[in-house]
């Protein structure tokens, strides 16, 4: 089974470490920064936490 693992000295704006990704080719990196792949999931997992730890309001 393949994990992310947290990227050393990269955060967002929440200081939430952010997932180190590997692609199969540098074109399929570069297709999913174009689409914001890590904007998008970063945003989604942060709402997820807030879900999680019942700091919904």
């Amino acid at each position: 089974m393949r994990t992310s693992r947290p990227a050393r000295g990269r955060q967002d704006a929440t200081g939430r470490d952010l997932p180190l990704v590997r692609h199969g080719d540098p074109q399929a990196r570069e297709q999913h920064a174009k689409l914001g792949f890590a904007d998008g999931w970063t945003l989604v997992t942060a709402q997820l936490a807030v879900v999680a730890e019942g700091t919904a309001s």
